[in-house]
């Protein structure tokens, strides 16, 4: 679906830099910590969920975010590891980063 082979390109550069490979993998021990779920790395917005599986997902994705914030890539970096033009790069962001259905 993305419209070019820079595009193609630089989505997998990005995939393979994001620092949680594996979703599942990655939560699982802490998951052990807690019981089998996750309630004990949410906040009080979260808390706030009275749906489990939705209260666990919604954790389970902020966690998720919060360790893939803590290695941002440049767009230098994307540059180097990429091997494309900065002009390049910053128009394929611009697309990836952009709702394909809207919000």
């Amino acid at each position: 679906m993305l419209p070019s082979a820079a595009g193609r390109h630089l989505y997998v550069v990005i995939a393979c830099l994001d620092p949680v490979r594996n979703e599942d993998a990655y939560l699982n021990p802490l998951k052990d910590v807690g019981d089998g779920n996750l309630d004990g790395f949410g906040d009080e917005e979260d808390n706030d969920i009275e749906d489990d599986e939705e209260r666990q997902a919604t954790i389970a994705a902020k966690l998720r975010a919060k360790r893939r914030s803590s290695e941002p890539q440049s767009i230098s970096d994307l540059v180097r590891f990429a091997g494309l033009q900065r002009s390049t790069v910053v128009e394929v962001l611009r697309v990836l980063t952009t709702p394909i259905f809207g919000s």
